[in-house]
């Protein structure tokens, strides 16, 4: 699925955030079958789901996960019921995400956003030859 839409971007080069914002909703409906964006996140989201939202932040503002098309997500997940307190935005470094523009927030209200060097599982997962130590991001929520 592809969505285009060249008035995304100003002449300065900004993420228009109410044209991203339908961009995101247009391409949830052709991604699901569905007609309408609320129905498109429904079909793929329960209201008791925890999700993630994996941003990249390398490279700062100009090259980062534009903060339009995350807000427009987590717009779809609110609309399908999914609370604030269940959404964390993460990458890999806090200070990444903070040079991206986005907030940090590790508290227990609102949309969480934080990089995965706060913690990591004190014992790897093995399979086969392999060994990791996953991001409490993806074990602890």
């Amino acid at each position: 699925m592809l969505v285009q839409n060249s008035a995304v971007l100003t002449k300065n080069r900004e993420v228009n955030h109410s044209v991203a914002g339908e961009m995101v909703r247009s391409g949830m409906c052709s991604l699901t079958g569905e007609s309408t964006p609320d129905r498109a996140w429904k079909s793929l989201f329960k209201s008791k789901d925890v999700v993630g939202i994996k941003v990249n932040g390398l490279g700062g503002k100009q090259i980062a996960t534009h903060f339009g098309v995350v807000k427009a997500v987590v717009s779809g997940l609110k609309s399908a019921g999914i609370s604030e307190e269940n959404i964390i935005i993460w990458d890999r470094l806090t200070k990444e995400l903070k040079s991206a523009g986005y907030t940090i927030n590790k508290s227990d209200k609102g949309v969480k956003c934080f990089g995965t060097d706060t913690n990591y599982d004190p014992y790897p997962e093995i399979v086969g030859s392999i060994g990791s130590c996953f991001s409490t991001i993806i074990s602890s929520y």
